[in-house]
């Protein structure tokens, strides 16, 4: 039978070594060693879409808009401001390109319109979504 421990030393660190039963003092017993397997299944499961500790910038980008609307929409350096107040962990100061991006993004889907100026640049409302009535 083999076991799996966890042995360190100083010089080499964490490692983790095989060792047969045999050869190990009798104190070890198979029943408090688990399966590699078992202890991998026990481990938490990452998923491709966990939760993650930034939100995600589309629907932070439209919040902005909306928190920030004035009558001729809301200016992109309005939109900076509530984002960096809000979401510090966006790191908005450092990663400006994340705005720029979501603009575009949101642009072309159509959920935001650009009322005034080009670009990253002007003011933005958010779209409202029409009823189309059945004729």
């Amino acid at each position: 039978t083999i076991s799996w421990f966890v042995s360190s030393s100083p010089a080499s660190g964490s490692v983790l070594t095989v060792q047969s039963l045999e050869s190990a003092s009798n104190s070890v017993s198979p029943a408090l060693c688990p399966s590699p397997t078992h202890i991998l299944s026990l481990w938490p499961r990452q998923t491709p879409m966990a939760s993650s500790p930034r939100p995600k910038m589309d629907a932070v980008l439209t919040e902005a808009i909306k928190a920030c609307f004035q009558k001729s929409g809301a200016s992109v350096v309005a939109i900076r401001k509530y984002i960096m107040r809000k979401y510090p962990s966006l790191e908005l100061e450092r990663r400006g390109y994340l705005l720029k991006q979501a603009l575009k993004r949101e642009l072309n889907r159509g959920v935001i319109k650009q009322v005034k100026g080009k670009g990253a640049s002007g003011s933005f409302i958010v779209v409202q979504k029409s009823r189309k009535t059945p004729q």
